[in-house]
């Protein structure tokens, strides 16, 4: 049997943190910590200590004249940084004998540090005033995912690791376990004391749908951006569509120019490899920034010319709100505040709902070939073909990039099977007809007919989706995957 959420937050293998940092997560919580005291813990350990000083005094911090001593260095940083350095030193530690768990928690650190690095520099631009809290939330929002490779290293590896495209971990972990690494490390969170907004952040930094009726807090915002960052960075050797939808979000969320993102991106790139080397992560092969930020060049040129040619008129952009500005499809923004609402509705009224997942297969080499015009047609011609293949049943969303969503309601399951070979084949056809280029699609579909009891909601039913495409492109894409794990679904 799996292991329970209520055994893994028990167990007595989950990372363990020093009784030093213990504390310094206590006082931090106080209104007007004791920084006396705050530094007469720190100097109880000597290694934490040393290596306290040696971060203080590096070129990372900029702090001028040399600090020679925890008191002196304590008032300097703050409370909160000091918090982060701790347990960033303590987390630093970790490492397995097994090679293939190894790899995998390089894989973890490289994305983590870059979630760390990129909220605390979001933090930074918009001026607020605790950025060291949103590197610590960046560093541990995917804790869970070290917990797991703690406790339970063989079945994590078999039914989550192998079956998933790092970091889009949480569907295979639903699937085995009934709760994913967000769960575990909130938990934890709780358990080691941070701050309940902290604890939240952890919970929620994956989800995909917003609720439109609530002012997110800052923190959380920075945590789905960083999330999103952390995602581009592991895969984007893999996939471009990383990068447009970490734009489109910082855009809508921030109203950044794309010169504003680039540089963020740079620092934070910088950054990471100075943060690494001074906590002593083992990030594993390295990557290099020069690659990394090259492949986001084209796109963010693209984004500036979009931002600079945008009408003002304010009633255009009202009426035009919902739509995607390339395909005249839904966007992301429908999504969060439409689409939601009327799929927890959906859920919650028992009607059966169905949702597609469409990315267009090897589209980078399309880009390469024939440029970024020509791949511009190609995803019009796919929106196009999608909206006429789902008619009135549905609703057809460019989720980012060259991915698109397709939202049905009231389907029945054989349907919606036809439905989908029917948009595989079309688009295919239509492609070739229109714009002389040879593009297919991997379709993920998931269908769902809510029961008394069911918990299900839209996030999980999109990350299920997701996968479904996933293993679709695997597979040599050109075709389509039910989710073939949800218990009524069949492929």
């Amino acid at each position: 049997m799996p292991y329970t959420l209520a055994q893994f937050v028990e167990s007595d293998r989950l990372p363990s943190l020093p009784q030093v940092a213990l504390r310094v997560i206590e006082l931090s919580r106080e209104p007007e910590p004791d920084f006396k005291e705050v530094a007469r813990v720190v100097r109880t350990d000597a290694a934490i200590s040393g290596k306290l000083l040696r971060t203080t005094n590096s070129a990372l911090y900029g702090l001028g004249k040399p600090v020679e001593s925890v008191e002196a260095a304590i008032p300097l940083l703050g409370i909160n940084l000091v918090r982060s350095m701790i347990l960033g030193f303590s987390l630093a530690q970790q490492r397995s004998e097994s090679s293939a768990v190894q790899h995998a928690m390089e894989s973890l650190w490289r994305s983590s540090l870059t979630q760390a690095v990129f909220a605390e520099q979001i933090a930074i631009k918009i001026g607020h005033p605790d950025p060291p809290t949103f590197f610590l939330a960046g560093l541990l929002q995917d804790i869970g995912i070290l917990c797991a490779l703690n406790v339970d290293a063989e079945n994590y590896m078999k039914e989550v690791w192998q079956k998933s495209l790092f970091p889009n971990v949480n569907t295979s972990e639903r699937k085995y376990y009934g709760f994913t690494h967000c769960e575990i490390g909130e938990q934890v969170c709780i358990r080691w004391g941070l701050p309940d907004e902290f604890c939240k952040s952890v919970a929620i930094h994956h989800q995909r749908f917003k609720d439109a009726q609530e002012k997110p807090e800052p923190l959380f915002v920075a945590a789905q951006a960083a999330s999103l960052c952390g995602q581009y960075v592991v895969n984007h050797q893999r996939s471009c569509n990383g990068l447009s939808t970490l734009c489109e979000f910082l855009s809508e969320n921030y109203r950044w120019s794309a010169g504003t993102i680039e540089s963020i991106l740079c620092e934070t790139m910088f950054q990471v490899f100075e943060t690494a080397s001074l906590f002593n992560f083992n990030l594993g092969v390295t990557f290099s920034n020069q690659d990394i930020l090259s492949n986001a060049k084209d796109l963010l040129e693209d984004l500036s010319i979009v931002q600079q040619t945008q009408a003002v008129d304010v009633q255009k952009l009202r009426i035009e709100l919902h739509k995607d500005h390339l395909t005249g499809a839904f966007n992301r923004r429908f999504m969060d505040q439409v689409l939601s609402e009327q799929l927890h509705s959906s859920i919650s009224r028992r009607t059966p709902i169905g949702l597609f997942f469409i990315d267009i297969d090897r589209f980078k080499a399309i880009n390469d070939t024939y440029g970024h015009q020509k791949g511009d047609e190609v995803i019009q011609e796919v929106a196009s073909a999608l909206k006429l293949a789902v008619g009135k049943s549905g609703v057809v969303i460019r989720y980012g990039g060259d991915e698109f969503l397709v939202a049905l309601s009231g389907i029945r399951l054989d349907s919606m099977e036809q439905l989908a070979e029917r948009i595989r084949m079309n688009v295919t056809s239509s492609v070739a007809r229109t714009s002389g280029v040879c593009a297919t699609v991997s379709i993920g579909a998931v269908y769902h007919h809510s029961q008394s009891g069911d918990s299900i909601n839209a996030n999980w039913l999109l990350d299920l989706a997701d996968s479904a495409m996933y293993l679709a492109k695997r597979e040599g894409g050109d075709q389509v995957r039910f989710d073939s794990a949800h218990p009524l679904l069949t492929t």
